[in-house]
């Protein structure tokens, strides 16, 4: 009778044993799926992190490009100033002793 009831608990133990065992299955199971999904989610991220770092490093060097015609335009409106202040002068010089 005692060996019966021995017999009877140990095959409750692995009863529980078993069904906690199915149960950590399951859960294993499902962060499987959550950890493959979450890993779509941060290619997914990445790639678009990387596409808008592309499209950054464009806009970065087309505003580099517009800068460099403005400066040079400046430049280019600061040399004819010079040109035409020199011709003023010039000009009035030879009116002041043209007489």
């Amino acid at each position: 009778m005692e060996k019966d009831m021995e017999i009877q608990r140990l095959e409750e133990f692995v009863q529980k044993l078993l069904t906690r065992f199915s149960e950590l299955q399951q859960e294993k199971n499902g962060l499987l799926l959550q950890l493959g999904k979450l890993e779509a989610r941060v290619e997914e991220l990445e790639a678009g992190l990387a596409s808008q770092e592309t499209e950054r490093t464009e806009i970065s060097r087309r505003v580099g490009r517009l800068v460099e015609q403005i400066v040079d335009w400046e430049e280019s409106l600061a040399a004819d100033s010079e040109k035409v202040t020199d011709a003023e002068s010039s000009r009035v010089q030879k009116d002041l002793f043209a007489d």
